[in-house]
């Protein structure tokens, strides 16, 4: 009796283990496939983290252009001497727009001095004027070019807009004749009224000769 006793909580004690055993393989497979998740979840956050720690701007030519030098650079005019710049302002834009280096001017002779390259501090049709001397707005600058011989521009390399509205100004210091009216003569460098494109048309700019 003692015997039988014993080999049935022998065969209990067997059954018992070998449930044991397979709750423990089942509790493993269920960590492993939680934990699998998390795995993957952290390698995709590390090479997220990876791929942005050279910064936060892409490289350039991959998505977008390069970013455009700004330099500074200073002329001294010579009495009765012009800057010899065409210009033009856009509210599209921050600063002067150079449309054109004119023969004669500061510019022209400062420009024979300069190294061709792109390093180059040469002035050239399509760069912004960002400053001169201490001004920034369209107006104060273009007073800067003519009333004073000292000129400190700092300038950005940028793509030329193409505003769809464009209106030639006359030269502060030009005088013209109108059939209808006696000669005048420009001692400011404010800007003409804007034709009726202007107002229509917010992508419009205006154009100066300084």
């Amino acid at each position: 009796m003692l015997q039988q006793r014993i080999a049935v909580l022998e065969e209990e004690n067997r059954t018992l283990r070998a449930a044991m055993a397979t709750l423990r393989n089942l509790g493993e497979d269920v960590l492993r496939s939680l934990a699998r998740p998390q795995a993957v979840s952290e390698t995709r956050s590390t090479s997220e983290a990876e791929s942005g720690e050279s910064g936060v701007k892409p490289a350039p030519g991959l998505s977008g252009p390069e970013e455009a030098p700004t330099f500074t650079f200073t002329i001294r005019k010579a009495d009765n001497t012009d800057m010899g710049l065409d210009v033009a302002s856009s509210d599209q834009w921050q600063g002067l727009l150079v449309e054109g280096i004119l023969p004669g001017g500061a510019v022209e002779a400062w420009n024979r001095q300069q190294d061709p390259g792109k390093v180059s501090r040469e002035l050239r049709p399509g760069d912004v004027i960002l400053q001169i001397n201490n001004e920034t707005g369209a107006e104060a600058m273009l007073r800067e070019c003519t009333q004073k011989l000292l000129v400190k521009l700092t300038v950005k390399r940028g793509p030329r807009p193409q505003p769809p509205c464009t209106t030639k100004l006359p030269s502060p210091s030009l005088t013209f004749a109108d059939t209808a009216s006696p000669r005048s003569t420009w001692s400011d460098p404010l800007w003409l009224p804007n034709p009726p494109c202007f107002e229509d048309s917010p992508g419009a700019r205006r154009i100066l000769v300084v």
